[in-house]
């Protein structure tokens, strides 16, 4: 913009240095608003907490200290090498072929001139059609705002959910069997769901399974359809299974693999089952009550 401006006000036999110094003042102002504006937008993004900070923190900084530094050699360093390199471009000439001051309101218009000026004077006449537009577009933009999405990395669109089921230490293996058949028909019977593979005598844990041999619980691996919405489903499985009576505990998680799992797994360990009714009991209290904590 400065150099551009800059052009167009050194043309013919002006001085150069008056010439520089109109142009960078002209557009001052707009390039320095402008630039801040930027930084405005970016800015704040580098005081975000959490993984969302430490991700885009360093782009933040960035952006705003390149726009800023932008700013500095526009003003600065463009107007110096613009006074010892450029030449003076072809003087504008008038109607009858005199030179003439671009500024000059005799001066013809360039292209770019003859495009914009019947817009601009389009939009002056009618002042008050373009501030309803404007108010329009405002509106829509504000109404719209709901639709915006603000969660940070959302379900990453997979289709499959653990449903981890336990129905007590000493429960026979019969018994597991019959309360899995009873959640296995609760389960396929929600919408959405594809293939439900059962695990009996499983902690919920595949790494933990495979060094101490699996555990009293059971788990479902369900594969849903993946062109269904994924929340809808995982709601009706919550709802199929809130209505089996004497189930047991029954937990369901996303199915892990990358960022896309809303769910927080904590492991207790203790050396014998009284330290870790306590332990347990300390750690439900803890995150009861929390927002989004179901």
């Amino acid at each position: 913009v400065v150099i551009e401006n800059i052009k167009r006000h050194y043309v013919g036999t002006a001085n150069k240095r008056a010439s520089i110094l109109l142009a960078v003042r002209e557009v001052a102002a707009a390039i320095t608003a402008s630039t801040l504006t930027t930084v405005a937008v970016f800015l704040p993004i580098a005081f975000v907490g959490d993984l969302t900070g430490e991700l885009f923190r360093p782009f933040a900084l960035t952006v705003a200290i390149a726009m800023l530094a932008s700013l500095f050699v526009a003003l600065t360093i463009v107007p110096v090498l613009a006074y010892w390199f450029l030449r003076p471009g072809n003087p504008v000439l008038d109607g009858h072929g005199r030179a003439i001051d671009p500024e000059d309101p005799a001066a013809p218009p360039s292209r770019m001139q003859k495009a914009y000026i019947p817009v601009l004077r389009w939009t002056l006449r009618h002042s008050a059609i373009t501030l309803v537009l404007a108010l329009i577009v405002l509106g829509g933009t504000i109404a719209a705002v709901p639709l915006m999405k603000t969660n940070f990395l959302g379900d990453s669109g997979q289709n499959t959910l653990t449903v981890m089921q336990n129905v007590g230490d000493t429960a026979s293996l019969t018994t597991q069997d019959e309360a899995a058949a009873v959640v296995e028909d609760a389960l396929l019977g929600v919408d959405g769901i594809d293939t439900v593979q059962t695990s009996i005598g499983s902690s919920g844990s595949e790494l933990r399974d495979a060094f101490t041999g699996g555990g009293s619980g059971i788990t479902y691996s369900i594969t849903t359809d993946p062109d269904a919405d994924q929340e809808a489903v995982r709601a009706d499985v919550q709802d199929a299974l809130a209505g089996i009576d004497d189930a047991g505990e029954i937990s369901i998680a996303a199915a892990q693999g990358g960022f896309g799992s809303n769910d927080i797994e904590v492991d207790v360990t203790a050396p014998d089952a009284g330290v870790l009714s306590d332990a347990t009991d300390e750690v439900i209290a803890a995150v009861e009550g929390e927002d989004g904590i179901e």
